[in-house]
């Protein structure tokens, strides 16, 4: 057994404006990894990461001032997304042969769960105890029936670990007492050279998959795979993100389909950022069948981040492993149905390269 390097360490980091603490959870990884993680929105405050130089960088943006975050300009930034990530087409989802309307926040979509999503929520922090003795922590919150518009209790646990070799594990659970449609998501947005650096287009990016979804000029999916050989979202090897973006819609990024596990639901990989001028790498693994890439493109200046430094077009981007927002209305993309007694769980890797053993501080 591997004794944690730290145990995490709670502080209060603000109060919401009802007055509702709000704390910030410290973990810190014998590989290097430090996390701080915020108990609204289980959000990913902070993600410190050595480079193979052992020069530590911050590599998610985020926030030092609480209103941000319950601001919508904070665009989702480290929280949990959810009860369904992505794009509902019409905000139609259906459960039981009952056609459900969930209201709209995205123009004609409803998008990660709405106005009253889970990354608004206050949830609670528990540390855990693994035989491995890596540091980590249990976040989980409820959101009761009717919710956003969506029927069944359901009861929500996000588990953050950072392991020896540096990588954070995300691991998500859902147990609903009514039939009820659920898929979360991670929405950190990444920048490998560290936050308030500038643009990640000088970033490559793989993502391991054939096909993407076809979506509307409102980013709506419309239930139809598109192969990407020879295509312009033709990721199955590395391209430079400023190289790629005109040539994706709106410069937005596109829904990739991946493959699912074949027995035993292990975690696959199926992306892969780098920034070359570090040399730092991160490669994203996923129980999930869809990774959203999003660009960060309308990041317009008009947010400050941690470093007091406003946050300028594609100042970072996301690798959203989830499931299909659309899957109750359009078939052949999954299921993202929660029964009663059936628990879904997920996991999703963030792996860093850095093996250095000094690190700078």
């Amino acid at each position: 057994m591997t004794p944690p390097s730290q145990p995490p360490q709670p502080r209060l980091f603000a109060k919401t404006r009802e007055g509702q603490p709000v704390e910030a959870w410290h973990l810190r990884g014998s590989g290097g990894l430090e996390l701080e993680v915020l108990t609204y929105g289980a959000v990913v405050r902070r993600l410190i990461v050595p480079d193979p130089a052992g020069i530590r960088r911050d590599v998610v943006l985020g926030y030092n001032d609480l209103a941000l975050y319950e601001s919508r300009s904070a665009a989702y930034a480290g929280s949990v997304a959810g009860r369904i990530a992505g794009r509902v087409p019409g905000g139609i989802i259906q459960v039981g042969g009952k056609r459900i309307e969930l209201p709209l926040n995205d123009g004609g979509n409803h998008l990660h769960g709405g106005q009253a999503g889970i990354d608004r929520k206050i949830w609670q922090a528990k540390p855990v105890e693994r035989e491995d003795g890596w540091p980590s922590i249990r976040m989980s919150c409820t959101s009761p029936d009717g919710e956003g518009g969506y029927p069944g209790t359901v009861s929500i646990s996000a588990t953050y670990t950072l392991t020896a070799d540096n990588a954070l594990l995300f691991e998500t659970e859902v147990a609903s007492d009514k039939p009820t449609p659920a898929s979360l998501t991670h929405h950190s947005y990444f920048n490998l050279g560290g936050e308030g650096s500038g643009s990640v287009e000088d970033h490559e990016l793989a993502i391991f998959s054939d096909e993407t979804v076809a979506v509307d000029d409102q980013m709506t999916p419309l239930g139809k795979r598109l192969p990407v050989k020879g295509q312009a979202p033709d990721l199955t090897s590395p391209k430079r993100i400023g190289d790629i973006l005109p040539h994706f819609f709106d410069q937005h990024g596109d829904l990739y389909c991946l493959d699912r596990p074949e027995v035993d639901n292990r975690p696959r990989r199926v992306a892969r950022l780098t920034h070359p001028p570090t040399g730092q790498t991160m490669e994203v693994s996923t129980t999930h069948g869809f990774l959203q890439f999003y660009s960060g493109v309308k990041w317009d200046g008009s947010t400050v981040g941690k470093s007091a430094k406003p946050y300028e077009r594609c100042a970072g981007l996301c690798l959203e492993a989830e499931e299909y927002p659309a899957a109750t209305t359009q078939p052949g993309f999954g299921d993202i149905i929660v029964r009663p007694g059936h628990p879904v769980r997920h996991l999703t890797e963030y792996a860093f390269n850095s093996k250095t053993s000094q690190l700078k501080r």
